[in-house]
């Protein structure tokens, strides 16, 4: 039979990894960290398209405006909406049409790591569907980059890149 002070040390050592633990199984489960892009950013891709997103916090998640100009001078505009399944500890994005006809959906976990990453599908009219890939990646505190791939051939191949940095909280 172990003796007190033997219980004792498993007590504590017991209390000491809960303390641990608790914080990263609830971070776990929780949307918290993709809040993190709530605001304003000015974003710039590899082909100078000049984007202003605005992601406003909503009850179930986010709602983001996609006001956009290309290098030819080109404008457009598209919303998307990030809702978060508290129940199945996941998230749901899908785009408005856009100019161009396409529409885009897809879901992720939670924002655990410095990448967030959604699956999912591009649909064109009379197009089938493309299996997609959407990554946000944290850079810093105010910045980040925001990459579309297909998968084409069986490999992943990136459609275009953006690098955002905020301009409001």
């Amino acid at each position: 039979m172990p003796s007190a002070s033997k219980k004792e040390s498993v007590v504590k050592a017991s209390r000491a990894l809960s303390f641990v633990l608790l914080p990263l199984l609830v971070a776990a489960s929780s949307p918290e960290r993709a809040y993190w892009l709530v605001g304003t950013w000015s974003c710039e891709s590899l082909a100078h398209t000049k984007t202003h997103m605005a992601f406003t916090r909503e009850q179930d998640g986010m709602s983001m405006q996609n006001r956009y100009r290309t290098a030819d001078g080109v404008s457009g505009e598209y919303d998307e909406t990030y809702k978060y399944d508290s129940q199945a500890s996941r998230w749901t994005w899908e785009t408005t049409e856009s100019s161009s006809g396409s529409k885009e959906e897809g879901t992720a976990g939670p924002w655990l790591t410095g990448k967030w990453t959604f699956d999912g599908t591009r649909r064109y009219e009379n197009v089938p569907a493309q299996h997609i890939q959407m990554i946000y990646s944290r850079i810093d505190n105010a910045s980040f980059r925001r990459e579309f791939g297909i998968s084409h051939a069986g490999a992943w191949m990136t459609t275009s890149s953006s690098v955002c940095k905020r301009t409001s909280s």
